[in-house]
């Protein structure tokens, strides 16, 4: 069975902020002014849109979803073509929100 988990958060720069977690994926998007969607898979390269940069590449190097203990590691890699722009490592440890209770 393919369980999947939405968190909803607001980021420090006060955009939203959708997680999709899947057992071997997990889909970011931010909605900024432009909308920013990131797919992170395990050793995998995937294209997204940076407003201001463009066209970037992200390798995810390590990517670890625990649903049972509700946490999700990844490091992360930005590129721009051959340039390397940063080293990413985004843990997100979340729980269950009261019934009855709205968020976001």
């Amino acid at each position: 069975m393919n369980l999947q988990t939405l968190l909803k958060y607001e980021n420090a720069a006060n955009e939203k902020v959708l997680l999709k977690i899947d057992e071997d994926e997990v889909i970011m998007t931010r909605f900024a002014k432009r909308p920013i969607k990131m797919h992170f898979q395990p050793e995998g390269t995937t294209l997204t849109e940076y407003e201001g940069l463009g066209e970037l590449s992200l390798f995810t190097n390590t990517l670890s979803i625990d649903q049972e203990r509700k946490i999700i590691k990844i490091n992360y890699q930005l590129s721009q073509g051959a340039q390397k722009i940063a080293d990413y490592h985004l843990r997100i440890d979340w729980t269950e929100e009261a019934k009855g209770r709205k968020n976001g």
